[in-house]
Order: structure tokens, then sequence, then C-alpha cells
């Protein structure tokens, strides 16, 4: 083989071209970039065989290629072993093998465990395998993707942690199984069995009544799921509108409660207003139901850097002690909640800056790439390296002999071989996190969120660096 292998170009503005072996970073990013699977696999052997050096940085490199066989990538995963976490690539990959995947069931890393357990081509003796890893976690990851048979499932309701009985209580569908975790300590583990579908209405019932003013997820499920007229009446009362609107349009809920939810909302969303407008026979209280949810409880008063406009959904509800709870949504999303005495109320709407995350990316790689050469040459013992690092850390006369020793010993142990090699792991990342925000517009970035919420106009403060304001609301509590 030539010394030396060109990669294809990659699509980087700059149209780069890097040449594998011409030095520790183009071999890194011909690694990366390349894309013949048989070139790929040539140079997994040279890495095998120790031609390559940084080998490490490289091996990671070849290792996220997505071009690269999987026999190679499971020759150079097996040959760095588990304590290189590069094993990890080849559990993800869609091509692992079944024989590949009972292989490294064996492994420590509960990632790995989570990884294979989820995998298709898992065989079913590999599950039951890993049920019995010492980690007391390990079995949650196995039970909760429902391919174990029923009976080992069973065998973990009593298991001590709580996660493995929340993973028990979400697949099974032995009732006795249900109806005993319907009363675990556990809340995750009653939530889970009230959203299990094979949960008799006898557990659901149960779960109702032992649960001292449930939580919002709690409460949703129940009022969905509820077949008790009295436990739909009691739970209606909840200050979540989310809770409410389930329990209005819960079939099993009667006439009375209905009529009681309708008086007691003061400013009902248009999900419940039209489930009320359904329900409801009073033409007086319908009509009451109707004029609350058009009063303006909100509005923006300052509209910034939105390019498509939100519409925000204000519910409030009245909460203890004469406060009103608020809350304010985006297409079904909640941005965030606040409970106020006050009668006014400023909220600024911001969303994430995609320009100037790529600045700082950009503007923080060379320090990256920088601060890798430098560990390089450090742990080569490179003199000028040396006397830099000798500059920053500002040995003291009296100090300085025995900071030279721990140097010394540091590059001895291959400590700033593990730093650089760590750094160039991250300047991949970043590199990777580049591409992705320059390939357009990225819809996490027009996600809304809540930055703060104020008592005045004036209290708004200017968006935080990465930031930009989207809007302000002016919310007027009744």
């Amino acid at each position: 083989m030539q010394d030396h292998m060109n990669s294809e170009k990659h699509s980087n503005p700059e149209q780069q071209e890097w040449v594998w072996r011409r030095d520790d970073h183009h071999s890194e990013m011909a690694a990366r970039t390349t894309t013949d699977p048989a070139t790929l696999a040539k140079m997994v052997e040279e890495v095998l065989s120790d031609k390559i050096p940084n080998d490490y940085s490289v091996s990671w490199a070849l290792m996220a290629n997505k071009n690269l066989p999987f026999e190679s990538a499971a020759k150079l995963a097996n040959a760095w072993g588990s304590e290189a976490d590069l094993y990890l690539e080849i559990l993800e990959r869609d091509d692992a093998t079944p024989e590949a995947l009972d292989a490294w069931a064996d492994s420590d890393n509960m990632i790995a465990v989570a990884i294979i357990a989820a995998h298709p081509h898992t065989k079913a003796e590999t599950l039951v395998k890993l049920t019995k890893h010492p980690h007391p976690l390990a079995p949650y990851w196995v039970i909760i993707t429902g391919r174990l048979p029923q009976d080992i499932v069973s065998g973990f309701a009593s298991s001590k942690e709580s996660r493995v009985r929340e993973a028990v209580a979400a697949v099974s569908n032995n009732p006795e199984t249900l109806k005993k975790l319907a009363a675990d300590p556990a809340t995750e583990v009653r939530l889970a069995v009230a959203r299990n579908p094979h949960s008799e209405a006898a557990v659901i019932d149960q779960i109702a009544r032992q649960e001292a003013g449930p939580s919002a997820q709690m409460g949703r499920v129940l009022g969905k799921r509820l077949v008790d007229p009295d436990l739909l009446a009691t739970l209606a009362a909840h200050c979540d509108p989310g809770v409410r609107l389930a329990v209005a349009r819960n079939p099993q809920t009667s006439a009375a409660t209905v009529k009681e939810l309708a008086r007691s909302e003061q400013h009902p969303g248009p999900a419940l207003s039209k489930v009320l407008g359904k329900r409801l026979d009073d033409p007086g209280l319908l009509q009451t139901v109707t004029s609350n949810a058009k009063r303006p409880l909100a509005e923006v008063i300052y509209k910034g850097a939105n390019p498509a406009r939100h519409i925000y959904t204000i519910t409030m509800h009245p909460a203890s002690r004469g406060r009103t709870q608020i809350t304010i949504s985006v297409k079904g999303t909640t941005l965030g909640e606040r409970t106020t005495f006050f009668d006014r109320l400023f909220v600024a709407v911001c969303s994430g800056d995609q320009a100037y995350e790529i600045a700082w990316l950009q503007k923080d790689l060379p320090r990256l790439r920088a601060q890798a050469t430098c560990y390089d040459q450090i742990q080569r013992r490179h003199s000028a390296a040396l006397a830099e690092l000798e500059r920053r850390l500002g040995y003291s006369a009296s100090y300085r002999e025995k900071a030279i020793a721990e140097r010394d010993k540091d590059i001895a142990e291959g400590k700033y071989a593990e730093k650089a090699n760590s750094t160039r792991q991250e300047v991949a990342k970043v590199e990777a996190k580049l591409l992705r925000l320059k390939s357009g517009r990225l819809p996490e970035f027009d996600q809304p969120f809540i930055r703060s919420w104020h008592q005045r106009r004036h209290l708004v403060r200017r968006p935080e660096p990465g930031q930009k304001l989207l809007d302000i609301i002016e919310i007027k509590v009744p």
C-alpha cells in the first residue's frame, strides 16, 4: 500500500484534502472523511500494526466513520478493549452482529448494557444473560424493552431497585403483579402501573385512592383512565389545567362534576372550552364559559427577533392563599408556570442564537487544536513547550524543583498524551457540531423558552449572550 492514502475532499467551505499519514491531524481527518470502505479497512490494519502515531485519536475518528466495515470496526474495538470505550460505537451500529453484541454483554458499562438490550439484533439468550449482570440496574434496561418472557419479568417485581420495579410495572401484563406494584412506595412505579394498558380499572382506582395530591403527570393519567365518578369529581379540583381537561374528556365524569368544573374555570383554554361546550346542557353556564374563554389575558407588547410568530396560550387557575397559577404554552408545549399574588406580570420569551453559537465555536476551535498540539509537544519534551508550561504555571524558585519533578512524572506516566487525546476528541465533537450548525437553520434555535418573569416592564433585562429576545408578554391577572 502506498505511504499516503488521500481521503476524498470533505464538504467544508475550504474543500480541504486530508492526506493519510502526513501528520497526526491529517491522519485523523482522513480517517473521519474517507468514504471508501476498502480504504478505511486498510487504515485500520495500519493502526493495528502500530504504523500510525497518535493512533488513539485516529481510532476514534475511524470508528465514527459510518463507512467503516463492521468487521474492521469490531477488530479495532477488540484491540483497544473495554478501557477505551470504542466498543460502544460498534454496539450502536445498525449492522452489529448478534455475536458481537453477546461478546460485550459482560461489560461493566451501563451504557453498553442499555445499547445491547435495545438492539434489535440481540438474541433472546443474551437478554436473559443481561438480567443476571452484577450491576443492580442492568435488569431495568432489559425489562423495559418488553422482549423478555413475562415469567422472568414478574420475578423482578420485588427488586430492591425502584427503577427495576418501574420497568416491570411498565411492561407487565400480569394482573397480580400490577396490583402489587400499584401499592409500591415509589411514585414512578405507581405512575408506570397507571400508564400500563393492562392495568385493570380496579387497580387504577386503587392508585387514585392512595394518592394524596397527585402530581400533574399522575393526575393526567388518572383523569383519562378512572371510571369511578366520585374519584373523578375529586380530581377535577386539581391545580393543573391538563388534569382538569383529562377529567372533562373522560366519559365517566358525571354531569354534575362537569358543571362544577365549568363554574370554577375563570379562563378555560381552547381545548377545555370545546369539551365543556359539548358536555354542558345549561345555556347560561355555557355562555359564561364562552365569555371567560374570550377574555383577553395577555398581550405581546414587544416583538423581537422572532421570524415565525408564536401564538401563546395563557391559562389561569386559582391557587392557595388567594394566588393565581399562570401557565404559558405554545402549540401544546408548556413554556413555564408561575404562581403569583400580583395583578400584572411581564414575561421575557427568548430563543437560542445559532449565529452566536457558530461564532463562539469557530473562535474556540483553534484554541483547542493548539492545546492538543501543546500537550503532544510536552509529552515529547519539546523545549519550547516545556518552557511555555513553566511560564503559564509560574513556578516560584522554592517550588520549581518539586514542580518539575511532578511534571516529569506526569510525562513518564503518559498523562499529557492522554490530555492530548482527550482534547482531540473534543475538537472532533466541535467540528461535527459546527458542520451541523452550518448546514442550515436548526429547529431547536426556533424553540421559545421563558427567560424571566417580572412585575414591571422596565425590569426586563437584555438577553444573555447566546440568546435572542423574541417577545415580551404582558399578562393581566383578574
